[in-house]
C-alpha cells in the first residue's frame, strides 16, 4: 500500500492501495493470533505506540502525512519496511522450532477463552479504530471541533494540539488500572466528553475532546486483548472492518450531503454517527 504512492495513475494507486491494505490485515492477524504471550503483548503495544510515531510526524509535517506527501519519505519508508520484513521472515525461521509447544499451550488457551463474542469484540474494535482515525488521527481535530465564530474562535491547535497529544498518552497510562477503566462511572466519562465535544463550544468542547482522548486511548490494550480472546481472527477482524467502514461511510453521508442519495435525510447528522 506504501508503494501505491509511486503508482503513475490514479487506477493503479487505487488497485494497489487495495491490495496492499487487504494483504496489512492478514498480516495483522497473524501477528496478534500467533506466537507466545509475551510476543503478542510486544506486536499489541508496537500498534498503539506506532499511533502516536504517526502523530508525531504528522505535527513535524504541519498535519500532512509525510508517506503520502513527500517521496524521499516514502521511499525510505518503503526500504525500511522491506529490511524489516526480510528480517522479520529470517527471524520466524529460526524461533519456529523453539516455539511450537509453546504455541500449542497458547492455541489451547485460545480455546478456552473463546467463549467471547466474537461479533461484540469486533464491532467494539472497529468502532475503536474510527473513532480514534476520525477525532484523534491528528492532534489539531480536536481545537477544529471546538472552533467557533469570530473574535474568540477556541483553542488554536498550535499549542493546544500538545495537549491532546498529552492527553492520548495519559489515557494509554490509565490502561493499566483496568479497575477505572472498566468502570461503569469511567464509562459515562466517556459518554459525556462525546456529547461535549459536539455540543458544547471553544473551551467547553476541547476540554471534552481532551477528556474523550483519554478515555479513547485506555480502552486500546482491553480491546485488542478482547479481540484476540474472542478466538476468530478472520471473522473478528472482518466485522470490525464491516463496522470501521460502515460508520466511515457514515460520515460521508453527514458532510457529503449533496453528492449522495438520501443526503437530505442525513444532513449534518454527525451526533448520530458519534
Amino acid at each position: 500500500s506504501i508503494a501505491s504512492y509511486q503508482a503513475s495513475d490514479p487506477v493503479s494507486r487505487l488497485l494497489l492501495l487495495a491490495f496492499g491494505v487487504s494483504s496489512a490485515l492478514l498480516v495483522q492477524a497473524v501477528t496478534w493470533w500467533s506466537g507466545s504471550n509475551q510476543q503478542r503483548l510486544c506486536r499489541t503495544w508496537g500498534f498503539i505506540l506506532g499511533h502516536f510515531l504517526l502523530l508525531v510526524l504528522r505535527i513535524w509535517c504541519t498535519s500532512l502525512n509525510p508517506i503520502w506527501s513527500c517521496n524521499t519519505f516514502n521511499i525510505l519508508t518503503l526500504s525500511l519496511g522491506a529490511i524489516v520484513t526480510l528480517d522479520r521472515i529470517h527471524s520466524d525461521f529460526q524461533t519456529v522450532p523453539q516455539e511450537k509447544e509453546e504455541m500449542k499451550r497458547t492455541e489451547e488457551k485460545n480455546e478456552s477463552d473463546a467463549q467471547r463474542s466474537w461479533i461484540v469484540s469486533g464491532a467494539a474494535f472497529g468502532s475503536l479504530q474510527f473513532l480514534t482515525h476520525w477525532i484523534f488521527g491528528e492532534v489539531s481535530l480536536v481545537s477544529r471541533w471546538a472552533v467557533s465564530g469570530h473574535p474568540n474562535t477556541g483553542p488554536d491547535p498550535n499549542p493546544y494540539g500538545g495537549v491532546i497529544l498529552i492527553a492520548l498518552a495519559l489515557g494509554v497510562i490509565l490502561s493499566f488500572w483496568p479497575s477505572i477503566v472498566n468502570s461503569v462511572a469511567f464509562w459515562l466519562i466517556g459518554v459525556a466528553s462525546a456529547i461535549g465535544i459536539f455540543y458544547l463550544r471553544r473551551e467547553g468542547a476541547f476540554t471534552a475532546g481532551t477528556v474523550l482522548a483519554i478515555y479513547t486511548m485506555s480502552l486500546w490494550p482491553h480491546l485488542i486483548n478482547r479481540l484476540i480472546s474472542s478466538g476468530y481472527p478472520g471473522k473478528a477482524l472482518s466485522m470490525a472492518m464491516l463496522v470501521y467502514v460502515l460508520e466511515m461511510l457514515g460520515t460521508v453521508w453527514c458532510t457529503a450531503y449533496n453528492f449522495v442519495p438520501g443526503g437530505a435525510i442525513t444532513r449534518e447528522q454527525t451526533m448520530v454517527v458519534l
